[in-house]
């Protein structure tokens, strides 16, 4: 989307450099990219983006460790 068109719908979901690419499951975001910024890196994030990180604990602390994407 570009943001020119959009800049409230990029506000509203934390867009604010290109590209920007946040992957979505059946209209909830999963995960954002993060990875190097080569069009081969870009294709396998698609072909087999990653599971989102499990919710925090009720019982977690901010500063808990736990295992990043």
């Amino acid at each position: 989307m570009f943001e020119f068109f959009n800049t409230d719908l990029c506000d509203k979901q934390g867009v604010n450099g290109y590209p920007t690419i946040k992957y979505y499951r059946y209209g909830s975001f999963v995960v954002e990219y993060d990875g190097d910024r080569t069009e081969q890196d870009f294709l396998a994030f698609m072909k087999a983006p990653p599971n989102p990180l499990p919710p925090d604990q009720p019982d977690s602390k901010p500063d808990d460790k736990r295992d990043e994407l």
